[in-house]
């Protein structure tokens, strides 16, 4: 790709122009300059649909390919190159708001696909796919796929394994 291509994918993208935001926000955060975050959690907000919790932790290579109706709850931890698709849901389950553990974490190479929802004080794996519109309420293993409401871990197979 050119560099014109490049800077143009930059500059008129969604996606990269949302995750370039979410970094910014939670680069303001973390300096403590809350005034400069809260513009820029606003601007994500109202021109994206995201909303980012102050303390989420972030990896690298973040990507939203639809960047709309996605909810980061405060604490949650994402890992890197990780994939989340529209509508999806990463926070905490009902009970005490002080609690900051009840918040998912996500592991590396993960891809949350549209519409799904992640709720709790669970663990999600590595290599792991959540399937669009699913509820995730505990954790799941790495190099599984999640299916369903609630849902249901299956195990991907590798080439040259064993069918049981």
């Amino acid at each position: 790709m050119n560099n014109f291509k490049r800077i143009y994918k930059y500059l008129f993208h969604p996606s990269i122009k949302s995750v370039a935001l979410v970094r910014r926000t939670i680069s303001c955060y973390k300096k403590n300059n809350k005034f400069m975050g809260n513009m820029y959690k606003n601007r994500l907000i109202h021109k994206y649909g995201i909303h980012l919790g102050k303390h989420c932790k972030i990896g690298q290579d973040l990507k939203f390919p639809h960047p709309n109706g996605i909810i980061i709850g405060d604490d949650v931890v994402i890992g890197d190159n990780c994939t989340i698709y529209h509508q999806v849901t990463l926070g905490k389950r009902n009970g005490n708001l002080d609690n900051k553990n009840d918040y998912p974490v996500i592991g590396n190479n993960v891809t949350i696909f549209a519409g799904a929802k992640i709720i709790g004080n669970i663990k999600i794996g590595d290599n792991v796919i959540v399937a669009a519109n699913s509820v995730v309420l505990k954790d799941v293993e790495s190099d599984s796929i999640c299916v369903g409401i609630p849902a249901i871990n299956k195990k991907i197979k590798q080439k040259g394994e064993n069918n049981e």
